[in-house]
């Protein structure tokens, strides 16, 4: 899985972030260190926002604890931010 699907360079807070974007739909799960997993989901027609107190809003979701897996990343995140459970769930990317 070297070779993103979609690559991307952009400048934030005066430094060159760099994006590889990968397709992993019907895909199984790279062994990569996730950093970050974030939910788009839908419930009843709607995508869930969260905000938070310092007054900015996100999609659910946030930072993986070092064990964590992708999914268990997610069960978790879901749970604090929204306090739901997760049904079922499909990987993007």
């Amino acid at each position: 899985m070297n070779n993103p699907d979609l690559l991307r360079e952009s400048e934030y807070n005066e430094k060159q972030i760099r994006v590889n974007w990968f397709n992993l739909v019907g895909k199984k799960i790279p062994n990569l260190k996730w950093r970050l997993v974030y939910a788009i989901s839908d419930v009843d027609g709607l995508v869930p926002i969260v905000h938070y107190k310092d007054d900015h809003d996100n999609l659910p979701g946030g930072t993986a604890e070092p064990s964590e897996t992708v999914e268990q990343t997610l069960i978790r995140e879901i749970d604090e931010g929204l306090n739901m459970k997760v049904i079922s769930w499909e990987l993007l990317g």
